[in-house]
């Protein structure tokens, strides 16, 4: 067995993918016709996704949804796309607050989510749990509203509660959003540290109470936070393919993971937004491990700090801990370790280009700014 036949048969769990980065180009549009909602002009479908800034695309698809029959569709779809790359469990995004926004009711909408979750898990055996993702840019009042809701319709398969957008504000704006949560019993986490500083991972650990960090490269900008967090065992959700497009472009295997591992953070991997960079969980491992050198027994790792971070309970993580462990190490007996990998990424093959974004972007460019920043630290060490 080669080492990408290897990475396509090993059991996934994935902790940080969005439901909204999980549409088709093709289902958007047709739900898009269907609602009457115009889209951006394009020349072929993939220039919906790939030829505007990503921070204008997932809204753009966020506002084309209206009914639950949308949402069923694109929960089930997501079901359908993640079994097929060997991914058995999920803890998903979603971004109620948005739709909300939109008009539509939480509970049509989590309605539809729901059902196809559940037809997906019946039809693909793959089980999803979700993640209600408040964006920073959100009024702080539609963050207590969105959780008051919450609690009110709570829903054994709504285990948490995440937060987005970082460049669009700061984590002290939902303090009260994640009190309540937390009070509810719901699991915390979120978005930070891909443009703003490590202090403000250290203020949603310590004042938020995030149960694990997402993204979080900023880290290695500070070293006690990195080691205490090495310490208390803080698992970071990390996108290393999506991150490298649109945040640090340079190669892949320079990205700030590398060092965060290096330094013995616990991480596991995300493909984040899988069909608005055309990948999914299986190529952004083959990514990893083509230009960043990880052999087949790093990807055991990965996949077990998945289950440690994941938010089943302890009996569950338990028991897949040691069923996975040996359905990997029997796929790692079979691996021909002696297979020489290429650690050249081919950017000329990639669909999603920076050069092809055509309006100036503000927070692109801050984004990449903060990347040179990691860069130079990285340098240091």
């Amino acid at each position: 067995m080669d080492y990408r036949q290897f990475l396509k048969k090993i059991p996934k769990i994935e902790l940080h993918i969005h439901l909204i980065g999980c549409v088709r180009v093709e289902t958007l549009i047709e739900i898009a016709a269907k609602n009457d909602h115009v889209l951006p002009e394009y020349k072929q479908p993939e220039d919906l996704y790939w030829k505007q800034w990503f921070f204008d695309v997932y809204p753009m698809v966020c506002h084309a949804l209206r009914d639950a029959d949308d949402f069923y569709r694109i929960a089930y779809e997501s079901q359908q796309d993640g079994a097929a790359v060997g991914t058995r469990y999920r803890e998903l995004f979603w971004s109620p607050s948005i739709h909300m926004g939109d008009g539509i009711d939480y509970k049509t909408a989590l309605e539809g989510v729901l059902q196809g979750l559940a037809d997906g898990e019946k039809d693909f055996g793959i089980r999803t749990n979700l993640i209600a993702d408040i964006p920073r840019f959100t009024e702080v009042d539609a963050g207590i509203e969105l959780l008051e809701i919450m609690i009110s319709n709570p829903h054994e398969k709504v285990i948490g509660l995440g937060m987005d957008f970082e460049y669009s504000g700061s984590p002290e704006k939902h303090r009260e959003a994640y009190r309540m949560a937390k009070a509810a019993g719901l699991k915390l986490c979120g978005h930070c540290g891909q443009a703003e500083p490590a202090a403000n991972i250290a203020y949603c650990i310590d004042e938020l109470g995030f149960n694990r960090v997402d993204h979080g490269y900023s880290v290695v900008l500070d070293n006690d936070l990195l080691q205490r967090c090495v310490n208390e065992e803080i698992v970071y959700t990390v996108c290393p393919v999506i991150t490298q497009r649109g945040l640090f472009p340079w190669a892949l295997s320079k990205h700030p993971v590398r060092e965060m591992i290096n330094r013995g953070l616990k991480v596991t991997i995300g493909s984040d937004d899988p069909t608005m960079i055309d990948s999914d969980l299986t190529k952004d491992m083959i990514l990893m491990a083509e230009n960043m050198g990880y052999r087949p027994a790093d990807f055991k790792e990965f996949t077990l700090n998945g289950i440690d971070a994941c938010w089943l309970d302890e009996s569950t993580r338990k028991q897949w801990r040691a069923t996975w462990a040996k359905e990997i190490d029997a796929l790692l007996a079979e691996v021909d370790t002696n297979e020489s990998l290429h650690y050249a990424l081919d950017e000329e093959n990639w669909k999603w280009s920076h050069s092809g974004i055509q309006t100036p972007c503000e927070e692109r460019n801050r984004f990449w700014q903060h990347g040179e920043e990691i860069k130079s630290k990285m340098a240091e060490n």
